[in-house]
This record gives structure tokens, C-alpha cells and sequence, in this order.
């Protein structure tokens, strides 16, 4: 923590898996790196004082990342976050964060979404989620209306491999 003409804080947590393969050193370094430039980024930009000051942007800019392990296996691990964010402004933000890297062989690499789908089907899985969450009344709603403003495909990026299969964010 410091403070320029704003109190300025940034808290980092995130595991450190023993290191008894290559998987798991592979997930240490890259876990450790991602959070360093995160926190350095931030101290980075706020380390100025910050310009036009409003009444409502209060007088703290906080960063808090936290990442927890929440499966392993031999050659996959999945990983559960948060990082919360406030900059100015009425209120900070929330960005959930998963990670699931895999081993196979002597390659390791981080999983995306449409690493585990054959072509089509990312598609067919998000629509099946849109009209769940439209025939729910879940999701984003125009305030002046209450209308259904619809589902982001980018939103449909966040998921989980666990023992239980295959669990989806948004």
C-alpha cells in the first residue's frame, strides 16, 4: 500500500502447488508471472497522483486478486478466481477468472473452451444457454424496459474441468 493524492492497495493470493511434476512447475511459474504483472500494471498506473478527482471516486484505488487450486490430477489443474478492481468511479468491478492447464506428454498448455468441443458445438452450447437463461428471466435487462438485452458470447469463456466434468462461469 502507498498513497499518492489517493490511498492506493493491491493484494495478491494465489497458490503454490508442490512441485512434483513438470505440470506442476509449469502451473507455479505461470500463475506466479500472470500475478506479478497484474499487481506491477496496477502500482504502475497508480503511482501518479490522479487526475480530476470526483466526490463520488472516494479516495483509494484497490486491486485484490485471489486464485485458488480447485482440482488436480496427474495431468490437469483448474483453477478458481477473482480480481477485484476500483479505479474511481461509483463502484469497482469483479472479473471471475478460471485456468485449466493440461499435460499431454511433455507439451503442457492452458485450456480454452473450444480445446474441448468439435467445431459447432461451442456455438450449440451457448445458444442452449442463452434460451436457459431467457426462459428463466436470467441474465442482462434493459433498465428502461426490462427487456432482454441478451448474452455475450465472449461470457461463455469462463469454465472448469473438475471430477464432476465440465462446469461453465458467468
Amino acid at each position: 500500500a502507498f498513497d499518492t493524492n489517493v490511498h492506493v492497495e493491491a493484494s495478491m493470493s494465489y497458490p503454490r502447488v508442490p512441485e512434483t511434476s513438470l505440470l506442476a512447475r509449469y502451473v507455479n511459474e505461470v500463475v506466479q508471472k500472470e500475478a506479478y504483472e497484474l499487481h506491477d500494471t496496477f502500482v504502475q498506473e497508480m503511482s501518479t497522483p490522479q487526475e480530476e478527482l470526483w466526490e463520488e471516486d472516494g479516495d483509494e484505488r484497490i486491486l485484490r486478486y485471489d486464485l485458488s487450486l480447485v482440482h488436480s490430477a496427474p495431468d490437469l489443474m483448474s483453477f478458481y478466481g477473482s480480481k477485484y478492481q476500483y479505479t474511481g468511479g461509483a463502484h469497482g468491478s469483479v472479473r471471475y477468472i478460471t485456468k485449466t492447464f493440461s499435460q499431454r506428454d511433455d507439451t503442457i498448455r492452458e485450456l480454452s473452451l473450444g480445446d474441448l468441443f468439435l467445431p459447432g458445438y461451442r456455438e450449440w452450447l451457448f445458444q442452449y444457454c442463452e434460451d436457459y437463461f431467457k426462459s428463466n428471466r436470467c441474465g442482462y435487462y434493459d433498465d428502461d424496459d426490462h427487456s432482454w438485452v441478451g448474452f455475450n458470447p465472449e461470457h461463455l469463456g469462463a469454465f472448469l474441468l473438475t471430477a464432476k466434468g465440465l462446469l461453465l462461469i458467468f
